[in-house]
């Protein structure tokens, strides 16, 4: 399996498991529900890393312009829509597509020549910077829109039926639910595609841009591809987000956002599809349970990045992995010597 590759059946079951025992194993279930909804923004941000390679600074953009056009379409619809939530993280997630679509077809063609190669650079990284100090600009000065610096304000909670009396997500429990079914619907289509004949170009083209380019595969359409796509998975995350606060709030879709969700990225690591959710965990986990004890939390979680990033080269996950891997062996070694 390449490094990245996405995981077979057992690890869609270790994933799914994960997201059915969250809300019984952290300290409540609006956590839960954070996790679930910021471990999408993690995967989009995942997926560019691992085949692209992309390194992009602007997937909080996406996430917010998500959460702002799906809280726009609650606000206009009403509680009574029917499918309300479920047409929401649709809306949210196809204006981020667009947005990422017209982004990339500049940022990638501007930077990776007729080739497509050389597209994850700095210069891109930069570019997708900009775009996010755009988007934030754009959100401030549009406060008619989007509110402002005051955010966008009362948001209703959709039905995800047929009537507002149909699976109505204004109890926790049930938010969660719908939020861990969007997650695992997401993560199960993905996993189908990038391990279907079809993703193998993608694989291709995350191993050796150039040696996939030779063989015959367009990288600059790939890598568009799959731009857009982790556009849409970032607005679908964004929606949930919205309906999940019952508003949008200015740091939605800073530059911090986007820094947060590459910082779970490598958190987690990119070895495998778990690093996102592993990665997401620690974060808002480490984040929750810090700022309890400490006022000055951001240091100590700042220190644990650092550590994991310069020691533990494959994330969290790669470290348990290191370590699982390393205990099998003492036993094997053990039960040989007996």
């Amino acid at each position: 399996m390449m490094p990245g590759r996405l995981p077979g059946s057992s690890t869609l079951i270790v994933y799914l498991a994960v997201l059915l025992l969250l809300p019984i194993v952290v300290p409540s279930v609006p956590l839960a529900t954070e996790i679930a909804i910021m471990t999408l923004a993690t995967l989009s941000c995942h997926l560019l890393l691992v085949y692209g390679p992309l390194l992009s600074f602007g997937q909080g953009a996406f996430f917010g312009i998500g959460a702002y056009l799906g809280g726009l379409y609650a606000i206009g619809v009403g509680p009574a829509a029917p499918f309300g939530a479920v047409i929401a993280i649709l809306v949210g997630g196809l204006g981020a597509a667009v947005a990422a679509l017209l982004v990339g077809m500049v940022a990638l063609r501007r930077i990776a020549g007729l080739g497509g190669h050389g597209a994850g650079g700095v210069t891109f990284l930069m570019l997708t910077f900009a775009v996010a100090q755009v988007a934030y600009f754009v959100a401030y000065n549009a406060p008619q829109l989007t509110g402002g610096e005051n955010g966008l304000l009362n948001i209703p909670r959709l039905s995800a039926g047929l009537s507002a009396s149909d699976f109505t997500l204004t109890d926790p429990t049930r938010f969660y639910v719908f939020c861990a079914v969007v997650v695992g619907v997401v993560v199960v289509l993905v996993d189908r595609f990038i391990n279907s004949t079809a993703g193998q170009a993608f694989r291709a083209v995350g191993e050796n841009e150039r040696r996939a380019s030779a063989i015959g595969y367009d990288v600059f359409t790939l890598r568009l591809t799959l731009f857009v796509a982790a556009g849409a998975i970032a607005g679908i995350s964004g929606a949930l987000y919205a309906m999940f606060l019952g508003l949008v709030p200015l740091s939605a879709i800073d530059l911090i956002q986007s820094e947060r969700i590459v910082i779970m990225t490598a958190l987690g690591g990119t070895g495998s599809i778990l690093g996102a959710i592993v990665g997401t965990i620690c974060f808002v986990l480490g984040s929750d349970l810090l700022s309890r004890v400490w006022p000055h939390w951001p240091f100590a979680l700042g220190a644990a990045i650092v550590i994991v990033v310069f020691f533990a080269r494959g994330g969290v996950l790669g470290l348990i992995e290191n370590v699982l891997r390393a205990l099998r062996g003492s036993r094997q070694q053990s039960e040989t010597v007996e």
